[in-house]
């Protein structure tokens, strides 16, 4: 069982089982502790919670502005939150009975409050441009690990009208579905957060197509009897007439559960088939993940519980049945309809690690797995989890148990670019348990300046499903020190799960939010301190009208708690676009006109040298938007560069890339939030993929501006690096281009370069004809190989950029020079960098 699911059993401790009888209620401070627990709960003040002994359901609040996330509105009326009450485990985004058309309901009402069975009514009535109106009851009695939903759709006009009657359901990315088809259960599952979700027909099949699987998005629904547009998949109701639609929305540990249910509850009497799993020498194994097949079709899948068991209901036939788990042989057995099977897996190959830091303390790590001699990598999970994540796994402590495949492995152990990283070579037999101890000892002196990254997601942005938790515990796990929550549309805090994952004294944050809106890349701005409102919509964030540009919302952002200090961000932004070419003519405007409500913009970019406006991508040619972020400097306008990640999934994103902001502590227990928003603000920053980079120039740092007589000085560089990075250029910019009489490689300039953890350490004598910025680039051009590419295959070319110091050369101010590098400012958009 994965650590989250386990997360979720523990918290059934706190979830009261003590209700005598079924209830519906209105969701407020005082009952809030009836929520459920797990990764994709959305509940809010103002919601209905509806619940047995069996399930609890919470169902979204009618009015106008309710919606799931960013990704998910109009969820008035929908179920947002659903589980099984002895998991606690909700994972579904949303059922939605009335579609994703249009405004769900614009009424509830608790029909019956309290008793062996519970109605909840809601309604969507008819408008003049659709006369059909839609109500739904949701009943649930107690016993029952479902709950029923009917839906009249009543024709209110005077001629036939017509409709797509769909259900949607939202069980996003790691969820797999039945087949699309007809069919008279569809199931939707999730192995590895462990949950399941079904919808059965009282009295009819149901037609499903879907986007599960295939990242977020709707699966729909339909009831291919009623359909007369089968392209459209549209009902018809005569006048004055209506439709009754029943049909039951399944919670469960598993797909097989849900199936025995959906079974049960369209009257089918299917024979059972019993499954045993035990490892080779008898012992019971749980969480072994079971499927059923015909041939290549897949009939049923489940999880064993742990005593090893799991049961399927399938027609009368021969079968056959396989059992595998992470760091198992797997086992496969035939069986016919109404028998019992054992089946024998190998025994469990594993490594137990005791990870600490220099002190002999708990430290949170990163652990890969790179098979060698013929062994694959393993796959551990989906990139959405921290604890088994492709071939590598996170921890908060360093102590843990991974399972993986029997073989032979080359392990690397990090904790981000500050600390060597260990790698050991490791043989792992079946059924038994290898250990791994190591000390990740910090190497790099990064005094002064502390390790951020202002940009992160999670599941509660609703564009993916990554645990929280996950996103926490790799950013800890990669060294980053400071995080703010920048969830889309949400102001969120991650100060609850550090405390309860034990990194509230590794990882420092902020409250804040991701404000998300259109045109795109352009209307996305992170803004942090915020001050967050518990358990209501967005969590009190501020409400922008379609229309507001990225002007207003900017404006909106430094407007909002009343006007208190924050450090606004800039997101991906085609700078061109933002600043010169609001239209993409080719013409010269202002823009969107940001420049004065910007604190700091996202421009990192390894093509800093190249000077060229494009870079070629996969995708296709993309904006250089560092190369961009050069040209806007020359024209006057000082914004503060800044390197996130904007991860949305834990597979080396975490970390990638980061921030040195300057700081008066090292101690993470005493970073100063407020401090970060002001020291970035100055931009005394350092960005970077890996090095750490120290510069000044006199008295001044990044950011700053100073003033030099006779146009010389003294730039001073200090680059370090772990034992798995290095760098083998440092390249001065000024202006904007790079100085050829300031370019040092370990090819011309050997003796400026060291092979310890300091790579390069000069005082760099520095004439300047007139003003100018300077940008210090550290980077490695020729690889050198490590064990184990701590990043992985695809990372970035370790480099460090430093924000530019203003240097005052003639007394006059600092004056800014205009040049464009050889390219217009204006131009159409090009694709995103990222």
């Amino acid at each position: 069982m994965s650590r989250n699911a386990l997360w979720c059993v523990t918290a059934v401790a706190c979830f009261s089982m003590s209700a005598e009888a079924a209830e519906v209620v209105r969701l407020g401070a005082a009952n809030w502790q009836l929520v459920p627990e797990g990764k994709e709960v959305d509940a809010i003040y103002g919601d209905y919670l509806i619940r047995s002994d069996k399930v609890v359901a919470v169902i979204g609040d009618t009015t106008p502005t309710r919606r799931a996330h960013l990704m998910l509105g109009n969820v008035q009326g929908a179920v947002l939150d659903f589980t099984l009450r002895e998991t606690n485990n909700d994972q579904l985004t949303a059922f939605l009975p009335h579609g994703i058309e249009g405004v769900a309901a614009t009424e509830a009402e608790i029909v019956t409050a309290r008793g062996a069975k519970v109605v909840l009514r809601v309604k969507r009535p008819a408008t003049a441009t659709q006369p059909i109106e839609a109500v739904t009851e949701y009943a649930l009695a107690d016993g029952d690990a479902f709950l029923e939903v009917t839906t009249r759709y009543r024709n209110t006009g005077s001629a036939p009208a017509e409709g797509r009657l769909s259900d949607v359901v939202r069980c996003d990315h790691t969820f797999t579905q039945t087949p699309e088809g007809e069919v008279g259960l569809v199931h939707f599952y999730d192995r590895w957060f462990r949950a399941a979700y079904g919808v059965v027909r009282k009295g009819g099949l149901l037609s499903a197509e879907t986007k599960t699987g295939k990242g977020n998005g709707p699966a729909f629904i339909d009831f291919p009897d009623l359909v007369v547009d089968a392209k459209k998949k549209l009902s018809r109701i005569e006048a004055g007439k209506e439709i009754v639609l029943t049909r039951y929305l399944v919670a469960g540990r598993h797909a097989a559960e849900v199936d025995l249910v959906g079974q049960k509850l369209a009257g089918q009497k299917l024979p059972r088939v019993t499954v045993s799993v035990a490892d080779d020498r008898g012992k019971a194994v749980a969480g072994a993940d079971v499927v059923l097949r015909d041939g290549d079709k897949v009939l049923g899948e489940a999880f064993t519980d742990r005593r090893g068991g799991a049961v399927f209901g399938v027609a009368r036939g021969k079968y056959t049945v396989a059992a595998s788990q992470v760091g198992r042989a797997s086992g496969e057995a035939p069986v016919e309809a109404s028998k019992t099977v054992k089946i024998r897996v190998g025994g469990l190959a594993q490594v137990a690690f005791a990870v600490t830091d220099a002190a002999g303390k708990p430290t949170p790590c990163k652990v890969q797995f790179v098979g060698q001699d013929g062994t694959p990598d393993p796959d551990l999970g989906p990139i959405q989890r921290a604890d088994g994540c492709k071939n590598i796994t996170f921890s908060p402590n360093g102590k843990f148990t991974a399972a993986v495949p029997a073989g032979a492995y080359k392990i690397a152990i990090s904790r981000g670019p500050e600390y060597d990283a260990v790698f050991q070579d490791v043989t792992v037999e079946a059924g038994k348990t290898a250990r791994v101890a190591a000390k990740l000892v910090r190497v790099v002196d990064s005094r002064g300046w502390v390790s951020t990254d202002f940009h992160n997601h999670s599941t509660e942005s609703g564009d993916n499903t990554t645990s929280t938790e996950g996103r926490i515990v790799s950013l800890a796990a990669e060294g980053v020190e400071f995080a703010p929550s920048t969830e889309h549309n949400r102001i969120q805090s991650y100060r609850p799960r550090l405390k309860a994952l034990g990194l509230d004294k590794v990882l420092a944050t902020s409250d804040g939010i991701e404000f998300t809106g259109s045109p795109l890349p352009l209307s996305h701005h992170n803004a942090f301190p915020l001050k967050v409102q518990l358990h209501t919509q967005g969590n009190g964030m501020p409400n922008a009208p379609k229309e507001a540009g990225p002007r207003d919302r900017l404006k909106m952002l430094i407007a909002f708690d009343n006007g208190s200090e924050k450090l606004v961000q800039q997101n991906h932004p085609d700078i061109s676009q933002l600043f010169f070419d609001k239209d993409g003519d080719g013409r010269r405007d202002e823009g969107f006109g940001t420049y004065d409500v910007t604190g700091v913009m996202e421009v990192w970019g390894q093509d800093i040298l190249s000077l060229k406006a494009q870079v070629d991508r996969k995708e296709g040619p993309a904006q250089n938007r560092i190369f961009r972020w050069l040209q806007l400097i020359n024209q006057g306008m000082r914004v503060p560069g800044v390197a996130n990640t904007d991860a949305h999934t834990l597979f080396h994103q975490s970390g990638a890339v980061r921030n040195y902001v300057k700081s008066s502590t090292d101690d993470t227990t005493k970073i100063d939030e407020m401090e970060m928003v002001r020291e970035s603000k100055k931009g005394h920053v350092v960005m970077s993929s890996g090095p750490f980079m120290e510069v000044g120039f006199g008295a001044a740092q990044p950011g700053d501006e100073t003033r030099i007589y006779k146009g010389e000085g003294t730039l001073k560089v200090r680059v370090e690096c772990a034992n798995w990075l290095d760098v083998d250029r440092v390249q001065v910019l000024v202006n904007g281009r790079p100085d050829p009489a300031l370019n040092f490689t370990r090819l011309s300039h050997p003796e400026f370069f060291d092979n310890g953890v300091v790579k390069f350490k000069r005082e760099i004598p520095v004439k300047l004809a007139r003003d100018s910025h300077l940008i210090v680039v550290a980077t490695l051009e020729h690889e050198r190989p490590v064990a184990v590419p701590v990043m992985g295959t695809a990372a970035r070319a370790p480099t460090a950029i430093s924000n530019p110091i203003y240097v005052d050369v003639d007394g006059n101010g600092f004056q800014h020079n205009e040049d464009i590098l050889d390219t217009p400012l204006t131009g159409k958009p090009v694709g995103d960098q990222d």
